[in-house]
């Protein structure tokens, strides 16, 4: 429970410093490319070229993502497909021996502690 707080506390955290961010940089930004020289590319609110950044590298996070993601669901799909092969299979359990059902006697007072 106490992780979850934390993260919620973190998240808000984040969302404050950003809407901190974007206030403090509202003014007209140009985006130059070296090879271009001295002429801005793309002019724009600082903020705007922040979060078009931050989402261009949020997908290209994903993208790199989905080949594991797709072996994994790949790997899943196939165990599954053992489980239900073996469920099918009518495999006799195991037998295991029963487990004593004897409970501990009842004590009058506190019970001793061992060790000390």
């Amino acid at each position: 429970m106490g992780w979850r707080i934390l993260s919620w506390l973190l998240l808000i955290l984040l969302f404050v410093v950003a809407l901190g961010l974007s206030l403090a940089n509202t003014e007209m930004t140009g985006l130059r490319f070296f090879l271009l020289g001295d002429q801005p590319l793309l002019r724009a609110p600082l903020v705007a070229l922040l979060l078009a950044f931050f989402a261009t590298g949020f997908v290209a996070g994903m993208l790199a993502r989905l080949p594991a993601y797709w072996r994994q669901r790949r790997r899943i799909k196939s165990l599954e497909r053992r489980i239900r092969q073996v469920q099918d299979a009518q495999i006799p359990e195991v037998a295991f021996p029963a487990t004593s059902t004897r409970r501990a006697p009842a004590t009058d007072g506190p019970v001793p502690r061992l060790g000390r």
